[in-house]
């Protein structure tokens, strides 16, 4: 019970005692609930300094205290409209607080596979040179002092990022980084919530193995594939634009030094050994009544922590298969009562190469289902392949 209900429910006792009680029969209770109830409302109502020159305060606060319970009724019949006003101001002042939205702080979100540390580990180092780096306004999931917590649960805190920070998301995009659900999630809940955002590719990936991904390909990327100079234009871009966001922690490096830790930093990602396209485990399927082995295998994932019933939700269907996947469909059994629908006509499919994802926002009208099924189609050698895939949202 909060005071301003314990102060009512104060009141509410008074009146209670003053209607109920016969003439005859007071003994003196009633005086007891109207002090009570008067003077938590008068320390309330004083709490408020916003109040002091209102005017139906200084009828409140400046009423006569003294008599007994037929001068205090007469007190109170005086005073109780200024009190009524007086709840609806105070309540009006607590929403306005309450309501004010929080100053979200900046923060750098690196988004990454956790096979690919060494090349993260790396990118913090350089990081570290461009501003003075701390878990305020860094987060990594896979480096010391900047991950989660010992005790504090990992998708919870991946969200508490996104809700409570104006995230500037680093992708490290690699083959790694399109196997992992929890990594195309990020990248989901980073579209839906709008967040800046700049990709890395590693050595062997390039933009059209972002598949249909939310990605912007129109952003800015630092793409190793292409020659020298580009990368080092593409990083000093990075450099110019986390000054940019962090202006305060901004370590002002020489251009010289910045040179030498960005050329430290390409020769770490370039050692890195190119991660395997097609390291997939292999999936069995039914067709005809035969045991066949499709090479493509179709799974999907939904962004974390962003099931509240109604609303649009990112799916991500992501080929873990050693082979590409043609001419493919996905459909969806609605749950009763439930209307889904789709917001990007991407059907069908061309192809979807192994590793290569896409992305479809669904709509989920009324209700809060948990799951939603869908029904994944596509051909390969010119047999036709189908499967169903639970979606499963968060309770």
């Amino acid at each position: 019970m909060t005071e301003r209900e314990r102060i009512e429910s104060l009141h509410q006792k008074y009146l209670s005692l003053r209607e109920n009680t016969p003439e005859w029969q007071r003994d003196g209770e009633e005086c007891k609930a109207y002090h009570e109830w008067y003077d938590n409302a008068y320390v309330f109502f004083k709490s408020f300094s916003n109040l002091l020159d209102d005017p139906d305060y200084q009828v409140f606060v400046n009423a006569n205290k003294s008599g007994n319970c037929f001068a205090l009724e007469h007190t109170y019949d005086s005073i109780s409209p200024s009190y009524k006003v007086l709840l609806l101001k105070t309540e009006e002042m607590r929403k306005a607080v309450t309501d004010t939205p929080k100053t979200k702080t900046s923060k750098i979100f690196i988004s990454h596979s956790g096979n690919d540390h060494e090349v993260v580990d790396a990118l913090v180092d350089l990081l570290g040179e461009i501003i003075n780096l701390s878990d305020k306004n860094l987060f990594c999931s896979s480096a010391h002092g900047f991950d989660v917590k010992v005790g504090e649960n990992f998708m919870d805190n991946i969200m508490e990022q996104y809700n409570n920070h104006d995230l500037f998301l680093l992708y490290v995009f690699s083959h790694n980084y399109m196997r992992s659900p929890i990594c195309l999630n990020e990248m989901g809940a980073s579209w839906i919530t709008k967040k800046d955002s700049v990709g890395i590719l590693l050595p062997g990936f390039d933009l059209e193995d972002l598949g249909n991904s939310c990605y912007d390909k129109q952003s800015i990327s630092v793409i190793f594939n292409q020659n020298d100079s580009e990368v080092n234009h593409r990083l000093n871009q990075l450099k110019d634009r986390v000054e940019f966001l962090f202006p305060t922690e901004t370590k002002n490096i020489s251009v010289s030094r910045w040179e030498e830790k960005r050329n430290k930093f390409k020769a770490v990602v370039n050692s890195i050994p190119e991660a395997n396209k097609g390291d997939f485990s292999e999936v069995i399927h039914l067709e005809e009544q035969a045991i066949v082995k499709p090479k493509a295998s179709i799974a999907s994932s939904v962004s974390p922590g962003y099931y509240r019933g109604r609303g649009s939700y990112i799916i991500t269907f992501l080929n873990q298969g050693r082979g590409p996947a043609e001419n493919l469909t996905v459909d969806f059994d609605d749950v009763v009562g439930i209307n889904v629908s789709l917001e990007k006509e991407l059907f069908p499919i061309e192809i979807l190469k192994p590793g290569q994802s896409f992305q479809v926002i669904v709509k989920l009208a009324e209700g809060a289902p948990h799951k939603i099924m869908s029904q994944i189609r596509w051909k390969e050698d010119g047999k036709e392949f189908a499967d169903k895939e639970l979606v499963l949202f968060n309770k």
